[in-house]
């Protein structure tokens, strides 16, 4: 590793060097990685670095995976990382291309520096970014526990240096998951939604993406699979200027409601209706329903009125 900083104290005899102001570690080879934060502590055996500790601000940055926290924990064996841990009041957080993960603590196993389990442990959160290539998804895919684990299949990368994949996620205690999946018919572009609970989810993952949820006791949730809406004819097919994108029915009403409490309605002129376009009298029966309806909305409001006002005149106040 390289290490540098603006101060630096060295224990040659305990093999401990404290690094404060700017201070950052470099980790050279095939697999490079960088750690910062306010103050780092280096500790070594037999002159063989073992330990590496950020105190305050500690971020450490990776090829697979960015991991943040007040704390992280690092151990060396063979100058390659085995052990990272993170804790801290601001709870750590791991980012990578598939997931972003926070707890109250994270335990992260990577023998030989290639990620194999993360543990996160403490009101766990997982989130995903679904597949926008083949759906579209308003909403991330997520996860909560008590704890979550991740499991990643480095096997692949083994001979590279590309980041490992995520092969599964497991959460444990007061579970929650909530994903996006792909639908039977594809050719509606919307995802299928896929929300359970139990003691115990798990979550196989292939290419990067949900391929079966499966649930471990007390189980319950629900799947929600998109269908095609059938045709719907046209609310008022008797018009003249037939317009898409007009109101909804209860849109209308809600309208003439506020129209009739805002002041005494003395006219209507209800127009674009005409039967001859419409050979079922689905236009004339829901002009008569509007119409009839806005008499009774006036009607209704005059009569709040017509109480009110003895009672206002009493008082003093006026009546509008």
């Amino acid at each position: 590793v390289e290490a540098r900083g603006d101060s630096m104290t060295v224990d040659s005899e305990r093999e401990i060097m404290v690094m404060m102001r700017n201070p950052a570690i470099e980790g050279l080879g095939d697999r490079p990685f960088s750690l910062f934060g306010d103050r780092i502590e280096l500790t070594s055996e037999e002159r063989e670095l073992r330990r590496v500790l950020s105190l305050g601000n500690a971020r450490a940055v990776s090829d697979d995976m960015t991991l943040a926290s007040d704390t992280i924990d690092l151990r060396v064996e063979d100058d390659l990382l085995q052990l990272a841990m993170a804790w801290g009041p601001s709870r750590p957080r791991t980012t990578s291309a598939a997931q972003r993960i926070s707890a109250d603590s994270i335990n992260v196993r990577m023998p030989d520096q290639r990620i194999r389990e993360m543990f996160a442990v403490g009101a766990a959160i997982a989130e995903g970014d679904p597949d926008t290539a083949r759906f579209q998804a308003d909403t991330v895919d997520w996860m909560r526990g008590d704890t979550i684990i991740a499991r990643f299949d480095s096997s692949a990368a083994a001979d590279s240096a590309d980041a490992t994949r995520l092969q599964q996620l497991v959460a444990l205690g007061s579970a929650r998951s909530y994903h996006h999946m792909a639908p039977s018919d594809t050719s509606l572009h919307r995802p299928a939604i896929n929300y359970v609970r139990g003691r115990e989810i798990i979550v196989s993952l292939e290419d990067q993406e949900v391929s079966k949820v499966t649930v471990v006791e007390q189980a319950s949730g629900v799947y929600l699979e998109p269908r095609p809406l059938p045709a719907l004819p046209p609310a008022a097919p008797g018009t003249g200027t037939p317009s898409h994108g007009g109101f909804l029915y209860w849109e209308v009403m809600e309208l003439l409601q506020g129209i009739s409490r805002r002041g005494d309605v003395v006219g209507i002129d209800l127009v674009e209706v005409s039967p001859l376009y419409d050979p079922f009298g689905i236009t004339s029966i829901l002009a008569a329903q509007v119409l009839l309806n806005f008499h009774g909305y006036i009607f209704h409001e005059r009569g709040k009125r017509a109480v009110a006002r003895p009672l206002l005149a009493k008082t003093g106040a006026g009546v509008t």
